[in-house]
């Protein structure tokens, strides 16, 4: 006589059902149990990383942002001798060089939006320049950009 022991053949029916249904359960906990374990892990080596380098390029970006106001306003001031200007415009494009790598990295499509200044305001500078005037309302408007896309994506958030 088995472990159960039922007079009809029908107890045995439900005993081996009763054990599939338990196997069942047990495989679904297991299945459920590994795909946590599979997304904590997944989470920890793909998104944290990419997170903390995207802060890390943000960071890059509001320092290179600080070197740019610092750069317009040196050229701001008052009019530039042609051999001022030249060393002045020169910094003013490795800054942009940088800056649009740097952008690149975040996304191709900020970095190109930073690069394309289609339309740049009017502002009153002390320079009588007529190039150098066009310089600095360039820096000014890329400026502005990019004060709108770390004011967009460098808010305080907590790490996904």
């Amino acid at each position: 006589m088995d472990l159960v022991s039922c007079p009809f053949d029908s107890c045995r029916f439900y005993t081996i059902v009763f054990d599939a249904l338990a196997a069942g359960c047990f495989a679904g906990f297991f299945t459920v149990s590994l795909g946590v374990v599979a997304g904590i892990a997944i989470d920890r080596l793909y998104r944290r990383p990419r997170f903390e380098q995207q802060e890390k390029i943000l960071s890059d970006l509001a320092k290179l942002r600080l070197a740019g106001v610092r750069l317009r306003n040196r050229g701001s001031g008052k009019t530039m001798e042609d051999d001022d200007f030249e060393v002045w415009n020169d910094q003013i494009e490795d800054w942009k060089d940088k800056l649009y790598k740097k952008a690149d990295e975040f996304s191709p499509v900020e970095g190109e939006r930073l690069r394309t200044v289609d339309d740049m305001p009017a502002q009153v500078f002390a320079v009588q320049n007529p190039k150098q005037v066009h310089v600095l309302r360039y820096v000014s408007e890329t400026l502005r950009r990019l004060d709108r896309l770390l004011e967009q994506k460098f808010r305080p958030t907590l790490a996904p």
